[in-house]
């Protein structure tokens, strides 16, 4: 990938203004990128491990581990129906507008008969909860979290979001 990507910017630099070439260099560094940060991940996740967590330093086991194939979890093709999807984004779709649709759905529970004694919050409390947030209150719970998270779909976790 990085043979390809300096040969098109040996051809770019040359005066070829060639909008393919163009296209290509940019989506093999986009490429790249993407296959750097797979990496990264990997490691990140694999370096978790409870046992390396511990202190165990069994490196023959971890390196083995670390060096079996990267696509265990990686979808390839998905059946919808009679199709049998392949294009990366058409998979993200379906799969996407699946969890929307099941975790937008209402559940709901009918109760016959509910013979307990349920309390209800005072005015006091009521008002507490309704009260909005402090700065300080907010600063401390950031302050709080775990900086190797990732909160959002895109990867970003708070340790990349504290340099801003």
């Amino acid at each position: 990938m990085e043979k390809l990507i300096s040969k098109l910017k040996d051809e770019a630099t040359k005066g070829n203004n060639d909008p393919d070439v163009l296209t290509d260099l940019e989506l093999s560094r986009i490429r790249l990128w993407e296959l750097v940060r797979q990496e990264e991940r990997a490691w990140l996740q694999k370096s978790r491990l409870k046992w390396f967590e511990a202190g165990d330093r069994n490196l023959k086991f971890f390196h083995i581990l670390a060096s079996t194939p990267k696509m265990k979890n990686c979808l390839a093709n998905l059946m919808v129906g009679e199709k049998c999807l392949s294009d990366s984004d058409k998979v993200q779709n379906v799969v996407e507008c699946h969890f929307r649709r099941f975790y937008n759905e209402v559940h709901t529970l009918t109760v016959d008969r509910l013979e307990c004694n349920l309390s209800t919050l005072n005015v006091e409390a009521v008002d507490s909860l309704d009260h909005p947030f402090l700065g300080e209150e907010i600063w401390s719970v950031l302050k709080s979290i775990d900086g190797s998270k990732a909160f959002g779909l895109d990867g970003f976790n708070m340790k990349f979001l504290e340099c801003f």
